[in-house]
Order: structure tokens, then C-alpha cells, then sequence
């Protein structure tokens, strides 16, 4: 059983992924503030194994309330942001500063957000590499009325060390 806190201003939300993640065996807590998630992240965070964040939470930045969580528990745990809370290219190339580790569509199925969050969970349990990975996956949500659909981009990998350092190189250029 993994410690998941799940920091989302849409009860709605809140309520799905908690019900999702305890079906699944998780023990999940939630925070609908940021003043909520920067207390019970302070009062427990050698216990947390992931974060989910949604970065409308704060009244000011995005960058700046997941600043503010890598400030109280120093990087140590995963912190996953809500693809539809990110507002623009600089706060993802922001975010990747920050660590944060992954984007999950809160507004996925119940599976496709059990099998997204498996990796942060479960870290050890999926590498079967040999060599390194560089996951250029993205979730992505498209709004037509009232109805949202949720896609991941493609991944790849790719075991040269070159090539790996190519792309690291294009992602620097990029969040410049």
C-alpha cells in the first residue's frame, strides 16, 4: 500500500482519483487549499510516496505552489501535476526544474490513471531496461463542449547515450 496525497481544487476530481487509488489498495489523503497541502505535507511527508498536484490550487503561479511543495519536502518525494492545470510551455519547462516526475490527465478512466501513476508508485517493478530511457510521453486534453478526451503522446526510447544526450540538449534549449 503507497501514501498518495492528492491536492486537487475540484471535489469532483478529488473524490475520483481517491476513490480510484483506494480501490486499488491506496491509502490516499486530500487537500482542496494550498495552505491545506503545504500543512499536510509538512506534518507527513516521510510518509508520502507521490504527490498529484493541481496547479490551480494557489491564487498565484503554478510554478510557484509546486516551488512551494519542493521547498517544504526538498525534492525527496514524486510529484505528479495535473496536465490541465499546466498554462504554458515555460511553467512545463519550469516544472521539469522543479523535478516534477510526470502528468496525469484528471480527467482520465480510472485504469489509464492506476496504470499512469504505476511508475511512480512502484518505480523498481517496471525497469526491465538495460539502457537509459527518455520518456517524451505527454498527456494531452482536448475539450469539445462538454466532453473532454484524454490522450498520451507517443513515447520513446532509445539505448544510445548520444542520443539521449542530443534530446537532453534540445529540452535545455527549449525551457531556456
Amino acid at each position: 500500500m503507497k501514501q498518495v496525497l492528492v491536492a486537487a481544487a475540484d471535489a469532483v476530481v478529488r473524490a475520483r482519483i481517491d476513490e480510484t487509488l483506494t480501490d486499488a489498495g491506496h491509502d490516499v489523503r486530500e487537500a482542496q487549499t494550498a495552505p491545506e497541502l503545504l500543512a499536510q505535507l509538512a506534518a507527513s511527508r516521510a510518509q508520502l510516496d507521490v504527490i498529484l498536484l493541481d496547479l490551480t490550487l494557489s491564487h498565484h503561479t503554478g510554478v510557484d505552489l509546486a516551488r512551494a511543495v519542493r521547498q517544504v519536502d526538498a525534492g525527496r518525494i514524486p510529484l505528479v501535476v495535473f496536465s490541465g492545470s499546466v498554462a504554458t510551455a515555460a511553467d512545463a519547462c519550469a516544472l521539469a526544474q522543479l523535478g516534477v516526475v510526470g502528468y496525469l490527465n484528471e480527467h482520465a478512466t480510472a485504469q489509464a490513471l492506476v496504470q499512469a501513476l504505476a511508475p511512480h508508485l512502484f518505480p523498481n517493478s517496471l525497469n526491465r531496461r538495460s539502457g537509459p530511457r527518455l520518456s517524451l510521453g505527454m498527456p494531452v486534453e482536448l475539450r469539445h463542449g462538454a466532453v473532454v478526451h484524454g490522450a498520451t503522446t507517443a513515447n520513446i526510447s532509445h539505448r544510445s547515450e548520444e542520443h539521449t544526450s542530443e534530446l537532453q540538449s534540445h529540452h535545455d534549449l527549449v525551457c531556456r
